[in-house]
């Protein structure tokens, strides 16, 4: 009785109006209220630090625990991004080394706990962030669910690693760890249901989001996931050791921390500027040309505190996996977003923006032709065929890797599978910022627009989508199904996948929408075939 009340009076320690204010493992905690654009009130608590700044030595280490802090902490600002160059101008850099921060949004503090939405934010874990202009609640915050937005440490900060010596990577990775660990501990406070945690992310974040499923340093944490426009299958999603431990060293010498031993190395890099250590990453893309990532993920060591220790192929088929729910999907011309590259540096680039960049440069050259004469009927590209590249960008890197992780899933877990594929083209898109004057269509990210805070005239149809995405992702959170029957579903019911039916759910423009089978499964049947020999990155293993 007595420990009940305790924890009553406890998540009930909230003083509401315009900055309420909760307790929660580090100290009191002031947030603000706000309101969505029909006027339902939530509440939100911006830079909260999940763990220390990770510099000096905590720089190229696990995250570490915050701590107390003293009288109350103010959420109510705004925080740095992780250290990242500028869009367009790699040798700037903007944000704080200090940014291991996220927020919290609820539209209520009560016993009546919601589902919590755990959100990882792409940019090629290159770039981007948490902030409320990049991933606001506005859209999402008109459902009962808590949104979780989450900073993580980026780029060689992030993911830097010789590989020896107990730097084996992975920190970006393990920040996410950290932070599901503090929500799991702190969200009844903010009125979230700690047992019914849904990680979901886009692009570098949708692997991100997928490989949790095979961490053991997130196992148990969480009830679902949903991947967007990237998975832990597609061949992007990991950095050989080989190439990973390269760009490492070369990185050192860049900033003159060329030594004799790992360790002296690293201790010379603790003491280079972190806006230095970006700025050079940037210089080895301009010098080298050859890999779309230089930093990411990559299969530590099985030492203690690991994130990833195999490959997610073979955890998945010795059933070493958090088996959940699994939701995932592209749209409709995600591969657009490479066709920029293409159309400045030719055929040079394919091998890069497909990545089979590792393989002997002999199968690299059968590869491209085999390429080119499916998409091209040719031995060449032709650049003036700005929709076959999109298809063949699409296709290659998209539709590839949605396609094996789904089969993967399939075939080793027995929780339910939802493929979508969006197809609508709306006012706005991500398209804009390719500099490239054509009509892609439906690009990469453009469905983000609407379940965070996109920003497009107030059209009927505009509406209905955000309607329609938010609830079917929140359907997803709620009950592991986006159309279920508990939620009296006004949209069409959203087939699982089935072992001899790969159904997909088609939103298409406007709205209307399809539960079909078969999304361009004779293009994903030739890029499998294609990549079913063994290379150097064993990504393709027959599943």
């Amino acid at each position: 009785m007595g420990i009940t009340l305790t924890f009553t009076l406890c998540l009930l320690s909230i003083v509401y109006g315009d900055f309420p204010k909760v307790w929660i493992e580090q100290g009191e905690i002031r947030g603000r209220l706000q309101s969505t654009i029909n006027n339902r009130t939530f509440y939100t608590f911006t830079g909260i630090p999940y763990a220390k700044p990770p510099v000096g030595a905590l720089r190229f280490q696990p995250p570490q625990d915050f701590g107390e802090w003293e009288g109350v902490y103010n959420a109510t600002g705004t925080h740095p991004k992780c250290l990242q160059p500028v869009v367009g101008s790699p040798t700037k850099v903007v944000g704080d080394e200090d940014c291991l921060f996220l927020n919290v949004y609820t539209p209520q503090i009560s016993e009546n706990l919601l589902p919590v939405m755990f959100f990882i934010h792409g940019g090629g874990f290159v770039e981007g962030s948490a902030q409320f202009e990049e991933y606001g609640p506005l859209f999402l915050m008109e459902k009962d669910v808590v949104l979780v937005a989450v900073n993580y440490r980026l780029g060689a900060l992030g993911f830097f690693s010789p590989l020896k010596e107990g730097l084996y990577g992975n920190m970006g990775l393990k920040d996410q760890a950290f932070a599901l660990k503090w929500v799991k501990r702190n969200i009844a406070k903010f009125g979230g249901d700690p047992n019914k945690i849904t990680i979901f992310g886009h692009s570098a974040g949708g692997i991100s989001a997928h490989l949790h499923v095979f961490s053991p340093l997130s196992r148990g944490m969480f009830k679902g996931v949903i991947a967007q426009s990237a998975q832990a299958f597609a061949r992007f999603a990991m950095i050989s050791e080989k190439v990973l431990r390269d760009h490492s060293f070369a990185l050192a010498n860049l900033v003159e921390c060329n030594r004799a031993s790992d360790i002296e190395m690293v201790r010379c890099l603790r003491d280079v500027k972190g806006a230095d250590i970006i700025r050079a990453t940037s210089t080895l893309d301009q010098q080298r040309r050859s890999h779309i990532f230089y930093f990411g993920p990559t299969v530590e060591p099985d030492v203690d505190g690991a994130f990833i220790s195999k490959h997610p192929l073979e955890s998945i088929k010795t059933g070493d996996v958090a088996n959940v729910p699994f939701m995932t999907g592209i749209t409709s011309e995600d591969g657009a977003i490479f066709v920029p590259r293409i159309l400045q540096e030719g055929e040079k680039a394919l091998p890069v923006v497909l990545f089979y960049y590792d393989v002997p440069a002999t199968i690299r050259m059968n590869l491209s032709k085999a390429i080119t004469k499916r998409y091209f009927n040719s031995d060449s590209l032709d650049l003036s065929k700005i929709n076959q590249l999109v298809k063949m960008c699409t296709d290659g890197v998209f539709v590839d890797g949605a396609h094996k992780s789904i089969q993967a899933h399939l075939k080793y877990t027995n929780q339910s599978i939802y493929y979508y594929f969006f197809g609508h083209r709306g006012a706005d898109t991500y398209a804009k910022h390719y500099g490239v004057d054509f009509e892609f269509g439906v690009t990469h990210a453009d469905e983000l627009l609407y379940l965070f805070n996109g920003i497009f005239p107030d059209t009927k149809y505009e509406k209905k989508l955000v309607d329609l995405l938010t609830t079917l992702w929140t359907n997803f959170a709620t009950y592991g199904n986006p159309t279920p029957t508990e939620s009296n579903p006004k949209y069409e019911e959203w087939k699982a996948v089935e072992k001899d039916k790969e159904y997909y759910y088609h939103i298409k423009q406007d709205a209307a929408l399809e539960c079909k089978e078969g999304l361009l499964s004779e293009d994903a049947s030739f890029w499998k075939e294609l990549f079913d020999t063994p290379h150097e990155v064993k990504l393709s293993d027959e599943l």
